[in-house]
């Protein structure tokens, strides 16, 4: 009975642990999206021309419809792992109270004989009468092991009443939680049907004017194409210029810088605080069906000015083009990141930077979007993996 007790209270205890892990792992990640939220917010509230400002909202608004569709989905996870803890605590709620009772009639069956035993016998003639000091030690030891058991039975109930207040008190803290979620979970839902709203009626208004939208597509096409191409040609220059003439000392410095680069992995501070409204990779237009868009980076919309380093490193370019304003990419070790879309810069070619030192400011608008990207040697990477965003 004791075995069982205890193997039930280890068990108990170690599905406590995986579900409090579990549910706080999504809730990092429903945090996340709610700040991406909370900022988006913000920057639909920001004054622009009203075609500009109906494709930025369509961003946006496509932005939320992502982030509330992830929180939704995280919430019925947490959901579905509290309902699944709840059956479980529930039988073993079940199965801990059964031993308690079998315990508890165990001991009150154990006094019960005593107390008759104590009755009917006179345990002082019983130890007295041996016939040897051997035989009464052996009795003296028998008397107190009976009394030594009985103790171990009254603590073997308080342990396992402990277990159960323990159990109801998990308990009621899941079922709190999951009205909790519950209850956010439907908020979550108005919001998501009206940015679907949101994102129809905007669609709708810009499918009126298709033409001068088809032209502004082809015209960002050509600039991000022509944008994207420069920053690919240069890397390749880099690279082959920074494989050719380096030291063992620049060689050993580099392995270091690299090392540390890659250890951050999805810990960099973001270059600006905003919403990523163009995604890594090939992705559809926001508007046009059948149009596809290849990023070799990210497009961060923000309302902040300075644009900062995401890591110390060696500035090895900075370039400009008409559409795209100034570009500064930033060496660290076999990674260089890029920055697009700066008005001015504050960095010159040579400068060692440190983390989040300003490497210049955007545009001085409401709105603004900076392009970003993340290379390794000649392989562009997906700048959100390595980003705390």
């Amino acid at each position: 009975m004791k075995k069982i007790i205890f193997t039930l209270s280890f068990i108990l205890l170690s599905s406590i642990g995986c579900y409090s892990q579990t549910v706080e792992s999504l809730q990092r990640e429903i945090t996340k999206a709610e700040q991406e939220l909370k900022r988006s917010k913000g920057l639909l509230k920001t004054n622009m021309s009203k075609q500009e400002k109906e494709v930025t909202e369509l961003k946006l608004v496509q932005s939320n419809i992502s982030n509330r569709q992830l929180i939704v989905k995280n919430m019925d996870k947490q959901l579905k792992i509290l309902k699944n803890d709840i059956y479980i605590n529930v039988i073993k709620k079940r199965r801990l109270s059964r031993d308690a009772s079998a315990l508890k009639d165990d001991y009150r069956n154990s006094i019960t004989n005593r107390y008759k035993d104590l009755k009917q016998n006179n345990y002082l003639l019983f130890i007295f009468s041996s016939s040897s000091f051997y035989e009464m030690n052996i009795r003296g030891e028998y008397l107190e092991r009976l009394t030594s058991m009985a103790k171990v039975k009254s603590e073997n109930i308080t342990k396992v009443q402990y277990t159960i207040d323990k159990t109801n008190s998990k308990l009621a803290e899941q079922q709190t939680k999951q009205k909790e979620i519950l209850a956010s979970r439907q908020t979550e839902l108005k919001e998501l049907s009206s940015d679907l709203n949101a994102q129809k009626r905007i669609l709708t208004s810009l499918k009126k004017e298709e033409g001068n939208i088809n032209s502004h597509i082809n015209e960002s096409n050509r600039l991000i194409s022509k944008l994207q191409d420069k920053i690919a040609d240069i890397i390749a220059t880099e690279s082959n210029k920074h494989n050719t003439n380096i030291t063992e000392e620049d060689i050993a410095h580099n392995i270091k810088l690299s090392s540390n680069f890659a250890s951050n992995k999805g810990k960099f501070p973001p270059p600006v605080a905003g919403v990523v409204v163009a995604k890594f990779g090939t992705q559809p237009h926001p508007t046009q069906s059948g149009v596809k868009l290849k990023n070799n980076g990210i497009d961060i919309q923000t309302s902040q000015r300075n644009v900062y380093s995401i890591f110390k490193g060696k500035v090895v370019k900075i370039f400009f083009l008409q559409g795209v304003n100034n570009s500064v990419m930033v060496r660290h070790g076999n990674y260089i990141s890029v920055y697009c879309n700066l008005q001015k810069v504050k960095v010159k070619a040579g400068d060692e930077v440190d983390t989040r030192q300003i490497l210049g400011t955007m545009a001085d608008l409401d709105s603004k979007t900076l392009h970003f990207e993340l290379w390794s040697g000649t392989t562009p990477q997906n700048p959100s993996t390595w980003l705390d965003i």
